[in-house]
């Protein structure tokens, strides 16, 4: 049956390197004999438990990449939240008001076909943020082209509309802005977590393999067994028979 990687890595690779430690040098002591018959003149004994140790390092050297992706996506995940709480709580419900409020004035001192024209756009104003934004930039930009007109105790001053929405407008951009950006973040932060994951997975099992190997040259096979997670063979899940209705 394969072998199926553990969830808690961290924890199997403090596990393989601590093993890898502890028996390297019993390892080493029951191999001597056989590696001095084969020594040519000159050769040094290899160091077998030195080896084991620094392949022991390398695995739990890979574990602490993956806490650093974890600590990278999390705060990635946070600032993103914010800016989504933020937009969808204040800033859209604020710029929305500004846009009703602007729109109602369009509609009683000026024509309106002309204003259908000017905005290219007719409806109840959006509660989507986006369109909503899409909406209060058209309105910024082109309020100004309409001229401004002479009522009694009331000033309809167009670019005046414009001034009054901008600032809920460019806070509600900026934080639609933001959240892309955070976006493609986050995005970025899950394709370094599944990089690391791959990485680790790659080292620990030809670790694992090759420690194997060193225990099995030793006469070690049930201490073999022992450095895979649960003995070796994951468990396997038995299903219970459910009896039929007759």
């Amino acid at each position: 049956m394969p072998y199926v990687m553990p969830l808690h890595r961290e924890k199997a690779a403090r596990r393989l390197a601590g093993m890898l430690r502890h028996n390297g040098p019993w390892i080493a002591e029951k191999l001597a004999p056989r590696m001095e018959k084969v020594l040519e003149e000159g050769e040094a004994m290899p160091d077998v438990a030195h080896l084991l140790d620094v392949l022991g390092r390398m695995v739990k050297a890979e574990s602490k990449g993956l806490d650093a992706a974890d600590a990278k996506r999390a705060h990635e995940g946070a600032e993103q939240a914010w800016a989504r709480r933020e937009l969808k709580e204040k800033a859209a419900p604020e710029l929305r008001e500004r846009v009703v409020q602007v729109r109602d004035r369009l509609r009683h001192f000026y024509d309106a076909d002309l204003v259908r024209q000017l905005l290219d756009f007719e409806g109840r104003t959006p509660r989507g943020a986006e369109d909503l934004v899409d909406l209060a930039d058209l309105m910024v930009r082109r309020l100004p082209i309409l001229k401004p007109k002479k009522t009694p105790g009331v000033e309809v001053n167009p670019a005046a509309w414009a001034e009054y929405l901008k600032p809920s407008f460019e806070t509600a951009r900026d934080l639609l802005d933001q959240l892309g950006l955070r976006g493609d973040g986050v995005h970025v932060t899950v394709r370094l977590k599944k990089k690391a994951l791959s990485a680790f997975d790659k080292t620990y099992r030809q670790v694992l393999r090759l420690a194997e190997m060193f225990y099995l040259l030793a006469g070690l096979e049930r201490l073999a067994k022992k450095l895979r997670p649960g003995g070796g063979r994951p468990p396997e899940k038995i299903k219970k028979q459910t009896p039929g209705v007759a």
